[in-house]
């Protein structure tokens, strides 16, 4: 008799996997742009109305996408945090712009859905200029648009960054 892993062990990740996807499929009933990459939930935004509905939309996006990356990350399945990153900002984004055009504000939803998501970006991979200049290129806004999400960008990652080594008092 050989001793091995138990089968309970075998089953982990797939019923982990399986799990995070029925989660994933269940949701994208509600919200077809859920899964995936998030290049569909970023061009939802930029293509986002001012009304109620699409806020209740990109604000689920902004709540969902993070929770079920997580848990499908967390289950054992491979991927990155690269579009799924802008497409949590351009939904932010997005919410923010509806949000200040149901306000009264006169603002540009898709400006602020490719600012949230080059924010976004810019942070979670610890690179304002690749995070902006990527989103930009990927979307191909008016050059206006690079410049706010490049101070944006460089804002959030000032906002976010920690010294790697503690600082030496002075003499």
């Amino acid at each position: 008799m050989g001793a091995g892993p138990p089968v309970a062990g075998h089953l982990a990740l797939p019923l982990g996997i399986g799990a995070a996807g029925l989660l994933t499929g269940t949701a994208s009933l509600w919200l077809p742009v859920l899964p995936g990459n998030g290049r569909d939930a970023l061009e939802a935004a930029l293509l986002s109305p001012a009304t109620t509905t699409a806020l209740a939309v990109l604000v689920s996006v902004v709540v969902l996408k993070p929770l079920l990356t997580g848990l499908t990350l967390g289950a054992g399945a491979t991927g990155g945090l690269l579009a799924p990153s802008f497409a949590l900002g351009g939904s932010a984004g997005a919410a923010i712009g509806v949000a200040a055009n149901l306000a009264g504000w006169q603002v540009s939803i898709p400006a602020l859905a490719l600012v949230g998501a080059g924010a976004v970006l810019s942070i979670t991979q610890r690179a304002p200029v690749f995070g902006t200049v990527f989103v930009w290129e990927l979307a191909r806004g008016p050059l206006w648009v690079l410049a706010l999400m490049a101070v944006v960008s460089g804002i959030c990652r000032w906002l976010t960054s920690r010294p790697d080594h503690p600082r030496k008092p002075a003499p």
